[in-house]
């Protein structure tokens, strides 16, 4: 994404592009790429001038935005998410702790944009 960011306003960016400038994987920028697009943060290109480009400006996509559309939403333990999912979850004494970590994280990550980045 900061990639992205980089060179926004200009042609699209080829993930094999990508790939190379940060030494990653094109199969796996692929997989992010695909949830980036189904989340709105990516528009795609095809073609051979195609590739990806950001569907907003850097100053409005926030880390969280990044993060919600790879991951889901910043739950460090699962009954934070699923009731069911702790036989415990009505009595436990932990479970306000995590929410509010989870909270203070996702409050922070809301605080900082692509902008900010570079």
């Amino acid at each position: 994404m900061l990639d992205l960011a980089e060179h926004f306003g200009k042609k699209p960016i080829s993930l094999k592009e990508i790939a190379h400038r940060q030494s990653v994987s094109e199969k796996y920028l692929s997989n992010l790429a695909s949830l980036l697009k189904v989340s709105g943060l990516v528009l795609s290109a095809r073609g051979s001038a195609g590739g990806y480009v950001l569907a907003r400006q850097p100053a409005e996509i926030s880390i969280l935005d990044i993060v919600k559309g790879l991951a889901g939403p910043v739950r460090l333990v699962g009954c934070l998410e699923q009731k069911k999912y702790c036989p415990r979850y009505p009595r436990c004494k932990c479970r306000v702790f995590w929410a509010e970590l989870s909270q203070g994280i996702e409050k922070k990550l809301s605080c900082k944009t692509l902008e900010d980045l570079m």
